[in-house]
């Protein structure tokens, strides 16, 4: 997830060997991190939801057998330290250094609360504007037998002689196209293929194998970049020039 207005990617790491979920913040210019590996008290029913400029914002599931009871825990990113953790609580969607949400408790509003703080600015709000501001492009996907997954698995079929199953990543930039395609191969297998307009093969990576299903937003581009998991523990990014 890359924090707004900054270069910093938080990547979230789960082993599902130690039932432990560690974070990382990756400055992807620099390729350096700020800090790596942190664990939290709750080890594996946590999960990165959102980020402010200054905040990274965590769900927690609060009871394993009902996914949908979740807390929301406030970390300061460069301070590395926690900040707050609100129980039953739904995050909305977050707009600058304010968060937007839910309780759980019926009859509460949507609140609006101070990502640094944690404060309740304000209850029941009701008119909400949230702003579009898409930071990375992510791909469409394609799902099998419909008109747009048929045409790219002609394409592939003629220009590598695969047959895509399950569903494909399609997106269009910099006169490039990128596609992110699965094959039955000793299991299934995800690839991901570059070619300019032309149909010129600029890249071709296989990105995993053995999968036990279907890889969605497989890639991304950030910054004139190109960013993607390679074997579910490399983290791959080229300059698109």
């Amino acid at each position: 997830m890359l924090v707004p207005e900054t270069t910093l990617l938080i990547l979230e790491t789960r082993n599902d060997a130690r039932h432990e979920t560690t974070f990382s913040a990756l400055d992807f210019e620099t390729n350096r991190f700020l800090w790596k590996e942190i664990l939290f008290e709750e080890t594996w029913w946590i999960g990165v939801t959102a980020a402010t400029p200054e905040v990274l914002l965590l769900h927690l599931y609060q009871d394993t057998e009902n996914p949908d009871k979740k807390g929301l825990i406030a970390w300061h990113i460069r301070d590395q330290k926690k900040l707050w953790q609100l129980d039953g609580f739904f995050l909305s969607f977050v707009m600058g250094d304010k968060v937007y949400g839910q309780f759980a408790e019926e009859g509460r509003g949507m609140v609006l609360i101070d990502a640094v703080s944690g404060k309740i600015l304000e209850n029941n709000v009701t008119e909400i504007n949230p702003l579009e501001n898409i930071l990375a492009l992510k791909p469409f996907l394609y799902v099998e037998n419909s008109n747009y997954f048929d045409t790219v698995k002609s394409f592939l079929m003629q220009k590598l002689n695969v047959t895509a199953v399950a569903g494909i990543e399609y997106l269009e930039y910099a006169s490039l196209v990128f596609i992110s395609y699965h094959v039955h191969r000793e299991g299934l297998m995800n690839f991901l293929l570059v070619v300019t307009a032309e149909g010129d093969v600029v890249l071709h990576e296989k990105l995993g194998e053995h999968l036990k299903g279907l890889g969605l937003e497989t890639f991304f581009i950030l910054s004139g970049c190109l960013f993607f998991v390679r074997n579910k523990g490399e983290l791959v990014s080229y300059r698109i020039v």
